[in-house]
């Protein structure tokens, strides 16, 4: 009897492991962000690649090292072999350490166009993307406001918010106090009180800022 082999059929909504080296600094500022929304890293190294993707400034800032043409929505980015060198994992100072992140297939397309701008690995290329995303305050406040969402009210997130915007504008040095900054401290907070609950340890720093 003659046996017949059928290929596998791959997933189409299967996700591709991509897996870049950042530094250690960034890598703990990733791993803080998991900690406060309670996500995988794997997650937020996806999310924080998505937002950072799609924002203008975001692209702006890592076109400085296109060595070849880039679309962005409706703009075209001209690369130039002049343009600075992207070295990928070689321009990192001190320790680095390996990022396990996961994309669909579409995304991970896009990555590709990234990379092939940069003439770089589509990994090198995801851990910039990382690193551009995560210096832009904006996008991973998105992504512990969008956390915070599930976890607290409106009211209460607004209060948190009011308090970072007396605080930043009150604030007599130059360090900007972010969303994100808060709800590390308040995070620590509940860690160092197991009986507390995030929320309680909430309304507690917000009644506290009413005396």
């Amino acid at each position: 009897m003659r046996e017949v082999l059928r290929e596998r059929k791959v997933r189409s909504d299967k996700k591709i492991d991509v897996r870049p080296t950042i530094s250690i600094k960034l890598y703990h500022t990733i791993d803080r962000v998991s900690y406060i929304t309670r996500m995988p890293v794997k997650d937020v190294g996806e999310h924080l690649c998505k937002i950072g993707i799609d924002k203008s400034n975001v692209i702006d800032y890592i076109s400085e090292f296109f060595q070849r043409s880039y679309w962005h929505r409706s703009t075209l980015y001209k690369g130039d072999l002049e343009n600075k060198v992207f070295l990928g994992a070689k321009a990192i100072k001190g320790p680095k350490k390996r990022i396990t992140t996961r994309f669909h297939q579409n995304f991970h397309e896009r990555l590709y166009h990234l990379a092939y701008a940069l003439d770089t690995s589509v990994s090198s290329a995801t851990g910039f993307l990382l690193y551009a995303a995560c210096k832009d305050v904006e996008i991973v406040n998105e992504l512990v406001e969008e956390s915070m969402e599930q976890q607290l009210d409106e009211t209460r997130i607004k209060e948190l918010k009011e308090v970072v915007r007396y605080i930043n504008k009150n604030n007599p040095y130059r360090e900007e106090v972010s969303f994100m900054h808060l709800i590390s401290y308040l995070m620590e907070e509940v860690r160092k009180n197991a009986e507390d609950t995030f929320k309680k340890t909430v309304d507690h720093f917000l009644e506290s800022r009413k005396k």
